[in-house]
């Protein structure tokens, strides 16, 4: 099924990146509540066309045993490449896409698709093949296990498969420390593009964040501490395949974001208190 959103609505640890041989071991394995419950994969996606078929597949197929109920959406970020088609050319019924124009960035796609699911479970996954969609059961397994209200990949998590060139990890090691020293998050690696939710946290967060850019992931992870919730890390597997849209320039985006988003906290003080989700807190 495929939308368009218009501009009105188309319709449309350590700093040190670690390599090991291998993921979490049962990572994949799953509770008798998780299988009844719903999960719904967010996709941004910025002209993807020539990866978002195999990519999506790979995703499917990773999901199949644990969560073969799974319902995928593909958020077109404003696509001039034909992403959309190749998506809805895939013909599958677990996968629907929506289209916007212009392109708003990584933030504003995936909010837009968190507010179109309908699901106890949300997971975010980049559109690329770098990061193996293997990744992204080792979260939920560690999201149902530890009954926490987010899981994040971690790029420096000590099982993590990290394959990625020298520049990268220096930039994103700067990137950390420069995160720990203006907002102490008791999380080592804000930037993995594969996050899952309970869904209710997500929502209540996502009303916090003002930033849809490359430091949405920042932003988002900002409000969910200040809320209160339980966020753990797991590991990933990235092998870097050169398939990102991300332009030169999005270091300073990123940086001016960052800073924005660090003033904005100072000065409220926080996003206030988390939201009552109705279930015992003894269950973290």
């Amino acid at each position: 099924m495929d939308r368009t959103l218009s501009d009105t609505l188309v319709v449309g640890c350590n700093d040190t990146a670690r390599e090991s041989t291998g993921g979490p071991a049962q990572a994949g394995a799953v509770d008798g509540g998780a299988a009844t419950a719903r999960l719904a994969v967010v996709v941004p996606a910025y002209q993807e066309v020539r990866t978002i078929q195999r990519a999506l597949t790979r995703l499917l197929v990773a999901l199949a045993d644990s969560w073969p109920q799974v319902r995928v959406l593909v958020v077109s970020d404003g696509c001039t490449d034909g992403t959309a088609s190749a998506v809805s050319a895939l013909g599958d019924e677990r996968i629907s896409c929506v289209h916007y124009s212009p392109n708003r960035g990584k933030g504003h796609a995936i909010k837009t698709g968190a507010g179109l699911v309908d699901a106890d479970y949300i997971a975010v996954i980049d559109a690329d093949l770098d990061i193996d969609p293997v990744s992204l059961t080792w979260l939920l397994a560690e999201l149902v296990a530890s009954g926490a209200d987010v899981v994040i990949g971690s790029k420096i998590h000590p099982q993590s498969v990290v394959h990625y060139p020298r520049v990268r990890r220096v930039l994103s090691g700067g990137y950390r420390l420069l995160v720990r020293t203006l907002f102490r998050l008791r999380v080592a690696d804000t930037q993995t593009g594969v996050k899952v939710f309970r869904a209710d946290a997500l929502q209540a967060a996502l009303t916090h964040v003002h930033v849809s850019g490359f430091a949405f992931d920042l932003n988002l992870l900002v409000a969910l501490t200040d809320q209160g919730c339980a966020i753990r890390e797991a590991p990933v597997k990235i092998d870097y395949q050169f398939t990102s849209t991300v332009p030169p320039t999005a270091a300073l985006s990123m940086l001016r974001d960052t800073l924005a988003v660090a003033y904005r906290r100072a000065r409220n003080g926080g996003v206030g208190a988390r939201p009552q989700r109705g279930r015992a807190a003894t269950h973290r």
